[in-house]
């Protein structure tokens, strides 16, 4: 592997951007290669390439064809490509008979990637997308990230492989949209082509503004879903359980229940946390997932709302079989007296994982 191989800001003494030799993209030894340096321009070889791995970080590609023509046809080992804030290209289009996982960043205004072994994509399309286009043919794409905005015009196929999508698309439904033609049906399309997941992850504020009524019959497709997961950037405050009431109304079958952080992160405020909604107010909302959910992992933060649910859910499942409680390890102790007390329907297995900032985890079953 070869990584930063110049300083992250290196740049000539009258300023100008440094060439990358691109011999070094045909070294035939060279499987792997992290090309993270500010102030470089890179020129695409001509030749063939053994990369298998390729991960550019802000760096200029000087010519859009070039890269293009020899990512498709000179690199026939490449499985992985990344193109994280890289400038210089405003039409990207890759044809790879190899690649398996692709992700790009923003700064590229029109892309088209191309890929039957294609299995994995992550889109950060986080600037104003209503004159930019998105084409994907991926007819095995297994596991799709989206994070940003949705665009006028995209198109992501027939995903009927799909396994798992995880979607961050607040700011599409924000105000700041309005340049966005016929809204409605560009959502329609875009959820559309994801429908046949069985694995869909959604972050806190996407899931707060599908609750929205405008938007809420967007979920009430999605009938493949097995396994539900909501990403929390905050505590399970009052202001967002009745997002969660609506998302567990929403989505017709899943059996698995994930409620947590981000996996490269543990949040607890530690601040004062509005916390009205006890196990009587769950009882109240007559949820049906209740009676198929089988297996429920939850992060307790602060505030009681998490911990009511979670004796809600095993005081009344008669499906569970397994609930994992996330907490800190100062939590840890109380949350396993409190929950001996619950009153379960079947034998169930509680495990607490006791997780710090650091993201140390002490597993305790009960």
């Amino acid at each position: 592997m070869l990584q930063r191989p110049f300083g992250p800001n290196v740049v000539s003494p009258k300023g100008i951007q440094i060439e990358f030799p691109s011999c070094v993209f045909v070294c035939g030894s060279l499987r792997s290669l992290t090309l993270d340096v500010a102030h470089v321009i890179l020129k695409s070889p001509c030749s063939s390439s053994n990369l298998v791995c390729l991960k550019l970080v802000n760096v200029t590609v000087e010519d859009d064809d070039g890269f293009c023509k020899w990512v498709s046809l000179y690199c026939k080992s490449l499985k992985e490509l990344s193109l994280w804030g890289v400038q210089g290209p405003k039409n990207v289009t890759i044809k790879s008979s190899s690649l398996e996982l692709f992700v790009i960043l923003p700064r590229i205004f029109h892309l088209t990637i191309s890929g039957e072994k294609l299995e994995k994509i992550y889109v950060d399309w986080g600037f104003p997308a209503h004159t930019n286009s998105l084409n994907v043919f991926a007819p095995n794409l297994k596991y799709q990230t989206w994070f940003g905005n949705i665009m006028n015009y995209h198109s992501l196929g027939e995903l009927n492989c799909l396994e798992q999508v995880d979607i961050c698309v607040c700011t599409m439904l924000t105000k700041g949209t309005g340049r966005i033609l016929d809204l409605h049906s560009k959502l329609d399309k875009f959820f559309g082509s994801i429908r046949s997941v069985k694995v869909l992850v959604i972050k806190q504020h996407t899931a707060q503004k599908l609750m929205e009524e405008v938007f809420m019959h967007f979920l009430e497709s999605f009938y493949n879903v097995r396994n539900l997961g909501v990403s929390i950037s905050s505590d399970l405050d009052d202001k967002m359980i009745p997002s969660i009431v609506s998302l567990l109304r929403a989505v017709p079958n899943f059996t698995t229940l994930d409620i947590r952080s981000p996996r490269d992160k543990v949040f607890f405020s530690g601040g004062p946390v509005e916390s009205s909604f006890d196990t009587g107010h769950w009882q109240l909302q007559e949820l049906d997932f209740i009676n198929r959910i089988k297996e429920v992992t939850i992060e307790i933060t602060d505030g009681s709302n998490g911990i009511e649910f979670a004796k809600y859910v095993l005081e009344n499942s008669p499906s569970l079989k397994i609930m994992s409680i996330i907490c800190a390890p100062t939590q840890k102790s109380s949350l396993m007296e409190g929950f001996r007390t619950s009153r379960v329907i079947n034998p169930i297995m509680i495990v607490f994982l006791a997780q710090d900032n650091k993201n140390k985890v002490i597993v305790s079953a009960h």
